[in-house]
């Protein structure tokens, strides 16, 4: 704003800055009509190659998926060209406990995927899982199939955090309040289910999983109708090591990696 003050007064803009304002237009011109032509000799560098190849790459997964809900691994991006260049919704986002929120937690996508057979997209060889590969300039994919499909990503456990620094290895409880976002029931009961449920509490430190701790048996008996709400408590155990970490409650379904479930909480152990 100073900046601008100053050219609108007489004599206040430099006689450069039209020169070079020319100069800087022109070269984002000239960038953006390379990314559009693609030469190969810009396809040689990686920031660049990613812009490329993503129709083919869209179409060869939708001839293996169909009409069936594709599920892509951590981030936004990948579902969003899916669904682009296939003019369909029905690409979705798993954001584990490893990555962040996106508008695909937000979305009501992920509610009509419940108990369907979907189909799995990742950039790595999940053993088990992945039974497909896709080749394209886009890359190397792997893809494989989800029968009855179980996810909880929009359920979010809400506490407060402990407002002090906790001592290595002490027992810390939390009283968590869960609400049902969905327009059906829903219950964390594994009888009968192909696909079992696991509630988790995930110390991290940084970027890397320092600690998984697992709930006890008794929040399998949680069963909440459409906007019900209920308590759970969760006795977790603070890391042995000093130092600064986020917890992380994540509900695990087979064969995901466990959705953020909750606020990351920061917690100082002394």
């Amino acid at each position: 704003m100073l900046v601008l003050i100053s050219f609108a007064r007489p004599g206040g803009k430099p006689t450069w800055f039209n020169r070079l304002a020319v100069i800087n237009l022109s070269l984002i011109l000239l960038v953006r009509i390379c990314i559009i032509w693609g030469p190969p000799l810009l396809l040689k560098i990686d920031a660049m190659k990613s812009f490329f190849g993503f129709k083919d790459w869209a179409h060869q997964i939708q001839k293996k998926a169909g009409n069936n809900y594709v599920i892509f691994y951590d981030g936004f991006q990948d579902p969003s060209k899916y669904n682009f260049y296939n003019n369909t919704t029905r690409g979705l986002a798993y954001d584990s406990r490893h990555y962040r929120r996106t508008q695909y937690d937000i979305w009501p996508i992920e509610d009509s995927i419940q108990h369907k057979k979907t189909y799995y997209v990742l950039d790595v060889w999940l053993p088990g899982v992945t039974t497909d590969s896709i080749n394209v300039f886009a890359g190397k994919w792997y893809g494989g199939w989800v029968d009855d499909t179980r996810t909880y990503q929009r359920v979010e456990f809400e506490t407060l955090a402990p407002k002090e620094a906790v001592s290595p290895g002490q027992k810390i409880d939390f009283d968590l309040t869960v609400k049902n976002p969905y327009p059906f029931a829903i219950d964390f009961s594994n009888k009968n289910q192909k696909h079992p449920v696991f509630f988790e509490a995930c110390f991290f430190k940084k970027t890397d999983q320092i600690t998984n701790q697992k709930a006890d048996d008794s929040f399998h008996n949680i069963a909440l109708k459409p906007g019900e709400s209920t308590h759970f408590k969760f006795n977790v155990t603070a890391p042995e090591q000093p130092g600064r970490y986020q917890l992380i409650f994540s509900l695990r379904t087979e064969p995901f990696f466990g959705g953020r479930n909750s606020k990351s909480i920061n917690i100082t152990v002394k």
